[in-house]
């Protein structure tokens, strides 16, 4: 085989090994992303319950201000009582201090059912604030995980630049490398691709007699005439 075909077959692996670090770093962020998320959700979960029960304390604190001013009605209508003498006008001070009564009523029973509902959110919210603490906890756990994870994605990665960087060094034709980066621009992971049962595998044409017999010689790098990738045979398509 060409010794540069041997080398730009080498350099497309790198390459190609190159290209996956990015799928592979977006995955390794995705996983702490979800952790996120859920913890993110549960903060909007916890504000939202804060918010409700906040609404309803200024119903209660409403409700409490309408009753303080019904029994100040009932006071005045008490005081008033001791200075009137008309039947007439105790009857309706009578009246009066009774529709006072009963809006003291009402407005307690509201407090009571506000209460109660505050009481099952303060419930939820407690759950909902235990499960953040322990999301807390795994988001840490999460961070420091990918962080690592990261660093040695980085890690392989800069060696793996070096290889290429040495693998580029050793190609001494330049233009063999200008060749293969503008192969590559459009073909990407396919720059270079296997003849297999006679045909180019990266768009699956099959050669003509004479071009198959020039890359089983494999003496000089080889394109696909239809597709323009460059092809090598596999050993075993020799045995």
């Amino acid at each position: 085989m060409n010794i540069y075909l041997q080398k730009i077959i080498e350099l497309s692996d790198i390459d190609n090994d190159i290209a996956n670090f990015e799928p592979r770093i977006e995955s390794v962020k995705k996983s702490y992303a979800n952790v996120e998320d859920g913890r993110d959700e549960i903060v909007k979960s916890i504000n939202s319950l804060k918010t409700t029960i906040s609404e309803i304390n200024k119903k209660i604190a409403s409700h409490e201000n309408e009753i303080a001013k019904a029994r100040e009605q009932q006071k005045d209508y008490q005081q008033k009582m001791k200075t009137v003498s008309k039947e007439r006008e105790i009857t309706a001070l009578e009246v009066e201090s009774g529709l006072q009564k009963t809006n003291i009523e009402f407005n307690n029973n509201e407090i009571a059912s506000l209460q109660k509902k505050i009481e099952n959110f303060e419930t939820q919210l407690k759950n909902k604030e235990e499960k953040l603490a322990q999301f807390e906890e795994e988001t840490i756990s999460a961070k420091n995980e990918m962080e690592e994870k990261l660093q040695n994605l980085d890690n392989q990665y800069q060696q793996i630049r070096v290889e290429r960087d040495e693998m580029v060094a050793e190609i001494k034709e330049k233009k063999i490398i200008i060749f293969y980066n503008k192969i590559r621009r459009w073909a990407g992971e396919t720059t270079v691709v296997p003849v297999k049962k006679q045909s180019c595998y990266g768009c699956f044409i099959k050669l003509a007699d004479q071009k198959y017999l020039e890359i089983i010689r494999g003496e000089e790098i080889i394109t696909c005439p239809n597709c323009g990738r460059i092809l090598y045979l596999e050993s075993t398509e020799t045995e």
